[in-house]
């Protein structure tokens, strides 16, 4: 992973260039582990313990793996807003959210 970094950036170019190797390189390798169990699980996944398997990798990858991707990407380059839904659909209401206010 340092290599593909380096591949990239040149020490002068970035602020901070070891610091960001460093995080660039943690978490590149610290999501490898989620990437390649769940890249077998989908492979093999078409009977219901198999999905099952691949339910529960799959929660692990969107709160473990995710985060690390993205943050390992905005380190190696700029993360592109494509989808509304990376804006989030699962959001939890705040206290002062009206729609969420009793009718008294």
């Amino acid at each position: 992973m340092s290599e593909v970094f380096r591949l990239k950036w040149e020490d002068e170019q970035l602020p901070q260039y070891s610091e960001l190797l460093e995080k660039f390189v943690f978490h590149m390798c610290d999501a490898s582990g989620d990437l390649r169990a769940i890249a077998g699980l989908l492979e093999n996944s078409d009977d219901i313990d198999s999905c099952r398997v691949l339910a529960k990798s799959l929660h692990r990858f969107f709160i473990h793996a995710i985060p690390h991707l993205v943050a390992a990407g905005q380190i190696y380059d700029y993360v592109p807003r494509l989808f509304a839904e990376q804006d989030g659909v699962h959001t939890l209401p705040t206290e002062t959210d009206e729609s969420c206010a009793d009718d008294d």
